[in-house]
């Protein structure tokens, strides 16, 4: 996830908002590079694939087809702040953009970072949660748009790491857009999750 965050900061960076993250949107590139391209994940500790020839995998984000632009080009290095000043194109547009499981509930007219924050946050989820059925994808997600984790979705990673998981993916995925992480709170989310493992 912090590859993809990555990607995200450098479009934020370049004054662009993607709008339309989603699974079908990241595509996943495999090298047998011995020199690790930038961004990518080591393959080598794999247990599923111990035979695997390649070494690292990298995601890609790809279909830039609703993008749009930061109005506030020095707004992009304090994104992550829900301070009052977002970040908007010069003009709204009159219907929400994107896939519909990936934006927020309310609000998304104006282009600003933390819509891209929010689809993160439902990536992330999937990631980390398994559906047996299409449908129970469909109701878990709809759920999710409206802030509702399920009920003991953090137990299976551990009471603190859980609880971290949990407090990062409220963050990212609150309906007011002011309270809402951005990318630098994201990344902290991550850097803390990933420092608590390291315990």
């Amino acid at each position: 996830m912090s590859s993809l965050l990555s990607g995200v900061e450098y479009l934020h960076s370049r004054h662009i908002i993607h709008r339309d993250l989603k699974p079908a949107n990241i595509f996943l590139s495999l090298s047998t590079d011995v020199v690790p391209p930038a961004g990518s994940v080591p393959l080598h500790g794999c247990r599923e694939c111990p035979d695997c020839k390649f070494l690292h995998i990298t995601p890609r984000i790809g279909d830039f087809g609703l993008v749009a632009v930061l109005a506030n080009n020095n707004a992009a290095g304090t994104a992550g702040t829900s301070s009052a000043n977002p970040l908007t194109t010069h003009t709204t547009t009159t219907k929400p953009v994107g896939t519909e499981f990936y934006r927020p509930p309310i609000g998304g007219l104006a282009a600003s970072e933390k819509l891209d924050v929010f689809a993160l946050g439902v990536i992330t989820f999937e990631l980390l949660r398994r559906f047996d059925t299409r449908m129970e994808r469909i109701d878990t997600l709809s759920k999710l748009r409206q802030g509702e984790l399920p009920e003991g979705f953090g137990d299976e990673m551990g009471l603190l790491m859980g609880r971290e998981v949990e407090r990062l993916l409220i963050g990212m995925l609150r309906e007011d857009e002011e309270v809402r992480f951005g990318c630098a709170a994201t990344r902290k989310g991550i850097e803390d999750i990933v420092s608590s493992l390291k315990k």
